[in-house]
């Protein structure tokens, strides 16, 4: 029985009352070391302050010559002072910082006493709940990106981050995927994939789906999929009447299935397929189909994605708040278009008769 405190070895305690003194002991240290750190991130002026930083020995540094702000630096004891590509508005890419710092008065000392930032804004201890891979690519905030440098936002506006912060996903976990071919040498997905069907390469759709959904994360290679400790069951795509295929995975214990294929036919027995895998549990995601609204008008089904207990997913654009925000013209004949205007779906949009 413990019946002392080596923090306090003259004082006698209870156990029970041992294990509250140290529980609010391990709170109020965690408590002060939250406080002592703060997050915060700005938005600078001019993209040209990014040059200013270099990434040296793992870590950004400050090369530029404003007195201001160094000495801002080095009186807050700043950890981490980084350019970052995660902004909610896509004009501050280019001009946005992350700070770790001892004192959160630096957020107001860089706004008042530079002229560098427009604007900042301190984290919250909710929004310190947040967790990204090492393979976040340039969207990372709070980790050192060691994947691909590539822009990742599209990430953070769908949340995954928030949820990484309480789970990454099991191997107990099983998504199907009835597509092309998964690579299943790829580091990304060695060791995490059971082939139950063959399928054709295909271009490679199946992989890139595959590392959508769950290409291994903080590996140090490529990106995160979004339930990236999740192991992958493949198969091939087709079997229209009755979705044997799918039927095979569901039989094993899988539960969610995505089906990147589509037919224009309806059929029964499909139904009663799908209906059979939903009373055991598993549920079927599937794709819209890529056919233009000019030709579908909004009235032509595709199936599986059109049968009763499917779940039909569609493109949906999150980056530019308006239209105009993103303007461009083809080369030729000089069409207007624009390109991911936010709550829009399908990844473009024309303008009837040039007028924009």
């Amino acid at each position: 029985m413990i019946t002392e405190t080596l923090l306090f070895p003259s004082v006698k305690l209870r156990p029970n009352l041992l294990l509250v003194f140290v529980l609010l002991f391990v709170s109020s240290t965690l408590c002060a070391q939250s406080r002592a750190e703060a997050w915060m991130t700005v938005v600078a002026r001019s993209a040209d302050l990014k040059s200013d930083f270099q990434q040296l020995n793992g870590s950004w540094k400050y090369m530029g010559g404003d007195r201001q702000l160094s000495g801002l630096l080095d009186k807050h004891h700043v950890q981490t002072f980084k350019p970052i590509y995660a902004a909610e508005v896509p004009d501050e890419q280019d001009r946005t910082f992350f700070i770790k710092a001892s004192d959160p008065a630096l957020l107001d000392d860089l706004l008042e006493q530079t002229n560098l930032f427009e604007s900042g804004r301190l984290w919250t201890a909710e929004d310190k709940r947040i967790y990204q891979p090492n393979d976040y690519g340039l969207t990372s905030t709070v980790g050192e990106n060691r994947g691909l440098n590539v822009v990742l936002d599209y990430l953070d506006f769908l949340g995954l981050p928030k949820a990484w912060y309480y789970t990454t996903g099991s191997p107990d976990i099983m998504v199907g995927i009835a597509d092309a071919e998964v690579d299943t040498t790829d580091v990304e997905f060695a060791g995490k994939v059971k082939v139950f069907q063959a399928s054709t390469f295909s271009k490679g759709h199946g992989s890139g789906v595959a590392a959508i959904i769950a290409a291994k994360g903080d590996n140090q290679y490529g990106i995160p999929g979004l339930c990236y400790d999740c192991n992958i069951a493949a198969t091939r795509y087709g079997f229209f009447k009755d979705y044997k295929q799918l039927r095979e995975l569901s039989d094993a214990g899988v539960r969610v299935i995505n089906c990147s294929f589509v037919s224009s036919s309806k059929l029964q027995t499909a139904q009663a397929a799908i209906d059979t895998m939903y009373s055991q549990g598993t549920i079927i995601v599937a794709g819209a189909g890529n056919q233009p609204w000019s030709k579908t008008k909004g009235e032509k089904r595709y199936y599986p994605a059109s049968y009763d207990k499917v779940i039909s997913v569609s493109a949906v654009m999150y980056k530019y708040p308006d239209p105009m925000d993103n303007l461009t013209y083809e080369d030729y004949p000089n069409k207007p278009y624009v390109a991911n205007a936010r709550g829009f779906l399908g990844r473009t949009a024309g303008f009837k008769d040039h007028n924009i």
